[in-house]
Formats: structure tokens, sequence, C-alpha cells
């Protein structure tokens, strides 16, 4: 797009798009460069100045010394909203829509006994891994890195996703009770197959094995048999492109490290057609990775609003208020700690 808008100097371009930063500053600068944007002249600029980015060089096998940015923070992003505001047309659903409203509610659960048993197990796997891998480099494990390495951690996102799995069951027949359609969104294949087992006949799929044909036949299957009262899919197979206002409530058994993968997800029931009400559903569970996701989550969602100025007025649900208070919580007791 770069060679075809940029370097055949086509004069005008517009893009059009509902999810202009999906994750973090750096997602906007190429957006920018093709509508030559004069703030995207200069990547080393925009990284350091609204990125947060940091050059470090790092030593290869064969001697070499290579460059590398990171680019995954975010700064100064009052100036970055206010130096690109005049390059974008922001429309938002609820405004040029006569759109029902969406309530997204954070479920607080709690690990059992057992669960707590397995899930430590599983984190001195993982640390006693890390500190060998440390050791064999020579390098110091940090407390830093762990953060880091918490946000992709697998191993403990999948065990969380397998222990939503009642709740989610729960939640979803209780709907269902009162004729309502639902749908539900995965990460792992493993969870998928799970709930598919359990629903049985009324429900149908959506992921990344299906074929195209069957995909669709999922979604139609869902949008106009009053017998499948399910939608189980994939976030990154079933979070985009498809129609399924034939449900109003969603439930994120697990949920994506990227803010927009989740919104659109979301997106898949609010839309044009959709004439109730939407109810999403998050499944957290308390001192586990998955309030780290979600502080995570929340962080990037306020940097993201900031940059493209808009401005957060909707009333805090009961729910949503438990999980900040109980976030205010982890945060005050990890400053007293430092």
């Amino acid at each position: 797009m770069v060679d075809l808008c940029v370097n055949h100097q086509i004069e005008k371009v517009w893009l059009l798009t509902g999810t202009p930063i999906a994750n973090r500053p750096m997602d906007y600068f190429n957006l920018l460069k093709l509508i030559k944007a004069p703030i995207a002249d200069n990547w080393i600029f925009f990284a350091q100045r609204y990125c947060a980015g940091k050059k470090f060089f790092k030593t290869l096998q064969n001697g070499q010394r290579k460059q590398i940015w990171l680019t995954d923070g975010a700064s100064n992003l009052d100036e970055l909203s206010n130096k690109t505001k005049n390059v974008i047309l922001r429309r938002k659903k609820e405004d040029v829509l006569d759109m029902p409203d969406k309530t997204i509610i954070p479920v607080l659960q709690e690990l059992s006994k057992k669960g707590w048993e397995q899930y430590d197990d599983l984190w001195g796997e993982y640390i006693d891994k890390k500190r060998k891998e440390a050791d064999e480099s020579g390098k110091v494990f940090t407390g830093e890195r762990l953060q880091r390495d918490l946000v992709e951690l697998i191993l403990l996102r999948k065990f969380i996703a397998m222990e939503a799995i009642p709740h989610t069951i729960e939640l979803a027949e209780s709907a269902i009770e009162q004729d309502q359609k639902v749908v539900i969104f995965t990460n792992f294949t493993d969870e998928l197959l799970e709930l598919q087992e359990h629903f049985g006949k009324e429900c149908v799929v959506h992921y990344g094995p299906l074929s195209q044909k069957e995909k669709q036949a999922s979604v139609d299957n869902f949008m106009t048999n009053p017998k499948i009262k399910v939608f189980i899919g994939n976030i990154k197979s079933a979070g985009v492109g498809i129609n399924l206002t034939a449900s109003n409530i969603v439930i994120f058994n697990s949920f994506d490290w990227v803010t927009g993968n989740n919104e659109q997800a979301e997106d898949r029931c609010y839309r044009i057609g959709q004439n109730n009400n939407v109810t999403v559903y998050y499944q957290l569970f308390k001192d586990t990775i998955s309030i780290r996701m979600w502080i995570m989550l929340q962080n990037k969602k306020e940097i993201i609003s900031t940059i493209l100025g808009d401005v957060c007025s909707k009333e805090i649900s009961k729910e949503e208020q438990e999980i900040i208070d109980y976030i205010n919580e982890i945060k005050e007791g990890s400053d007293e700690k430092s």
C-alpha cells in the first residue's frame, strides 16, 4: 500500500477503518504514512516521540551487531492527538446510527482449591524454566522480564480458559432458558471443542480448521435456525467480517490481549440490524493472569481513546466498579511492597 499510495504519488488517499489503532500508537504510523500526514515523515522521530521508542544493539551468533527498536510503548499522546485531529474524520456507531446500548460486564470468579494447586504448579514450572534459561544464557531473570512474559504466557491463559468453561455454560444456559441465543468467543481450540461437546446439536462452531464454506454455514445456521441456540467462535476466526445479530448476549470464555480483536468480536452482535441492547460478559479470575490482562487492556483502551480524542462518558456498571476496586487494591498493595 505504501508503494501504491506514496511511491506512485497518488494525489488523494482516503482510508476507511473501524479500528485505526488496534493495540498501540505504532499501529497508527502506517495509516498516517499512507495519507502523507507530515507527522509520519520520520519513523524514528515518531517512534521516540509517541511510542517511547528505545534503541539497543544485539550481538548475533556471527558476531555482527544488529540495531533493534522497541516501539510498543506510548508517550506524548495528547500531542499526537492534536497533530492528527485534522487528518481524521471520527464517527462512532452510536453517533450516527440509532443503536441500542452495549454493556460490558466483567464477571469476577475465584479458582477452587484444586484449581489453585494446579495453577501454582504451572506457575512454578514456568519460573523454574525461565530461571534455567537465564542461567544457561548468563542473563539475570528479573521481575520486569517476568511481567513482559506474563502478557503472552499461553500455558496459564489456557488453564484459566478451561476453568472458565463451567461459568460460561451457566451464563449461556440461563440466557437460553429465556429463549435467547448466545455467542461465545474463545482463544484456544481445546476450550472451543469442550464447549461444543456440552451444547451438542444446539450449537455451531467457527474456527481455523473449517473451510470458508463450513464457516459461512455456521453463521447462516445460527442466524436462521431457531433450534441453534449457541454460536462458539475463535476470536481470530469469527471476530471479524460476520453478522451475528440473532444474539444480543456475548460471552468471552477467554479473551485476546489485543484490544481491537476483542472489540471487533463484541461487535459481531452490536451492528446494523441489532434491535436489542447487547450485553458482553468477560470471565476473570482473582489473582490470576486474567486480571493482569484486563488491567493491560483497560490501559490500552485509555491510550487509544486519548489519541483518537474520544471522551468516555458512559456510566460504570456495578460489576465494572467491583473490578476497578479490586484492581486498585492490587495496585496499592504493589506500591506498598515497592
